[in-house]
């Protein structure tokens, strides 16, 4: 029953993005300038999901792209601009894939086309893949270091975050009902991530120290976001990136696309904070 319901979730995002199809842009960023995002450059050029994009280094992303009605891991270097294909799963789609720590794999959520959905290894020299705990259905990772990682978990039609530990092999509850962001908090060990709150969403961080959660601000109908290395915060909202202080809870217009059609999602940053990359889509007018 959890199969076919991640299943259904997965093919109905899948035809959604099918009408409005995503694409990613990497800005420059320069938070001293009155524009502070320039230069937008199209890496993903493709018809169809191009999303979930991750900074491995300042120069390198990897996203989940279309090839074909299922989706494959892509890599981008952003200075040589060089577009490499690393997965070649015949039967299923990868989905937020990202570095392992200490390591040359990469990680991914896969989802089979009989219905199955978990998180894999993936060697980016040769496409081969091993199951990384077997029988979870993960839907949305974060690697916190090289054996331990964190969440969000498909149980009985709900989403919950969890903490593991691939070495004592332990599995630890954080929070119910969470969402698909989850970050460390730059210049901290805590881990930052959404929280569902009836139609809106928070933002939370759970404390390694002590094994607690608190709950930082707000976040409205936005579930996606990233924050830079200054310790500010952005989310995104309809065709605007907004900016929120953690501090004072302070929030501000960052960046508005121009075409008020532009629906903004996936926010990513790379480590210098030079570098942001966003997901946009057109709503059909």
């Amino acid at each position: 029953m959890r199969y076919l319901f991640t299943y259904i979730v997965c093919v109905l995002s899948l035809i959604a993005s099918a009408q409005n199809d995503t694409e990613i842009y990497v800005f420059s960023c320069d938070l001293l300038s009155a524009t502070p995002l320039s230069e937008a450059n199209n890496i993903s050029r493709n018809k169809g999901y191009d999303n979930q994009p991750y900074f491995c280094s300042d120069s390198l992303i990897v996203y989940a792209g279309t090839l074909k009605n299922q989706t494959e891991i892509y890599s981008y270097q952003l200075n040589t601009e060089q577009k490499k294909r690393l997965s070649y799963t015949v039967s299923g789609s990868e989905y937020s894939p990202q570095n392992i720590p200490n390591s040359a794999m990469l990680s991914a959520v896969r989802l089979d086309t009989d219905g199955k959905q978990g998180l894999y290894a993936y060697n980016p020299k040769n496409g081969d893949s091993k199951a990384i705990l077997p029988g979870e259905v993960i839907a949305y990772p974060y690697w916190i270091g090289p054996t331990m990682l964190m969440a969000s978990v498909i149980e009985n039609d709900q989403l919950h975050l969890y903490l593991f530990d691939l070495v004592k092999k332990t599995k630890r509850l954080i929070a119910e009902q969470s969402g698909r962001f989850i970050q460390r908090i730059p210049n901290s060990d805590r881990i930052s991530y959404t929280k569902q709150a009836g139609t809106n969403w928070e933002l939370w961080a759970w404390d390694p120290s002590n094994a607690q959660s608190k709950k930082l601000f707000d976040l409205g109908t936005s579930q996606d976001g990233c924050w830079l290395p200054n310790g500010l915060f952005l989310c995104s909202q309809n065709n605007n990136i907004i900016q929120i202080d953690p501090k004072s809870h302070q929030a501000r217009n960052f960046y508005t696309f121009t075409n008020p059609n532009t629906r903004v999602s996936r926010l990513a940053c790379s480590p210098s904070g030079k570098k942001i990359a966003v997901v946009t889509s057109l709503i059909e007018e």
